[in-house]
C-alpha cells in the first residue's frame, strides 16, 4: 500500500505566474529604455529637438530602467521561489517516509528469540613454507650498433 502524495503543481502556480509577470515587466522596461534612448539621441543630434523631446526621453529612460531593474529582481525571486517550493516538497516527502519507518523500528516486539552465536571455524595453517622466488637472470649485453655505409 503506497501513500498518495498531493500534487505540487498548485503550489508551483504562484512562482510560475511571478516568473511570467517578471519577464513581461523586464521586456516593457527594456522596450521603454531603448525607444526613449533612441528618441533622445535623435533629438540631440538633429539640433531641432524640443525641450519635451529631450526631457521627456530622459524621464522615460529613468522609468524604463526602473522597470527593467524590478523585472530582473523579480525573475531572481521567482526562480528562488521555485527552488524553495521544490526543496520543501522534498523535505516533506522525506519526513513522511521517516514517520513510516518509525512504526517498524521496534526490535523488541518482533516476537523472535535471538539466535545463538556460532563460532567461526579456525583457518588452517599452510602446509609448507613458501620458497622465495628465484633471482632473475642477468641481462644480455647489447649488440654494437651497425655502422652506416659511407657515401661518396
Amino acid at each position: 500500500m503506497s501513500a498518495s502524495r498531493p500534487s505540487t503543481s498548485p503550489k508551483l502556480l504562484l512562482p510560475a505566474l511571478a516568473l511570467i509577470l517578471a519577464v513581461v515587466v523586464t521586456g516593457i522596461g527594456a522596450y521603454l529604455t531603448i525607444t526613449a534612448n533612441a528618441t533622445l539621441n535623435a533629438a540631440l543630434t538633429s539640433g531641432t529637438g524640443t525641450a519635451a523631446d529631450v526631457y521627456g526621453s530622459q524621464s522615460l529612460i529613468s522609468v524604463g530602467a526602473a522597470l527593467l531593474t524590478a523585472g530582473i529582481v523579480a525573475i531572481i525571486l521567482a526562480v528562488l521561489g521555485f527552488g524553495l517550493m521544490v526543496g520543501l516538497a522534498n523535505v516533506a516527502a522525506a519526513a513522511q517516509y521517516d514517520e513510516f519507518d518509525d512504526d517498524f523500528d521496534d526490535a523488541e516486539d518482533d516476537g523472535f528469540e535471538d539466535a545463538p552465536e556460532v563460532p567461526a571455524a579456525p583457518v588452517p595453517a599452510p602446509a609448507a613454507p613458501v620458497a622465495p622466488a628465484a633471482e632473475a637472470a642477468p641481462e644480455a649485453p647489447e649488440a654494437p650498433a651497425a655502422e652506416e655505409p659511407k657515401r661518396d
